[in-house]
């Protein structure tokens, strides 16, 4: 469940990455200036949509979550909590999360 709910927010970020990407530079165009003024709020709707699958995918990882590939394959049950949480960017798809996030 927990991999479907961060799948789900990935999709809507990288919705919000496609209207954060062509309604203000379509308003800069046009000179709309409501077009224009959706850039803070669709940026934070973004950020907000890739720190929760960043957050989800680190929860799985806490519960051992093994139905998520990217977990059974960096993830061991007798890890400690610790190194639990820092495997969530320990691979390659994990950073590139956490890049996207920050």
């Amino acid at each position: 469940m927990i991999g479907e709910l961060a799948h789900f927010s990935l999709i809507l970020g990288f919705l919000f990455a496609i209207l954060l990407s062509t309604l203000p530079l379509l308003g800069r165009q046009q000179n709309h200036l409501g077009m224009m003024s959706l850039f803070r709020p669709l940026a934070f709707a973004l950020m907000a949509f890739v720190g929760l699958a960043f957050v989800l995918l680190m929860v799985a990882f806490v519960q051992d979550d093994f139905s998520i590939a990217y977990i059974a394959n960096n993830a061991h049950t007798d890890l400690p909590l610790m190194f639990k949480i820092s495997a969530t960017w320990g691979a390659h798809e994990g950073s590139l999360l956490l890049w996207a996030w920050l």
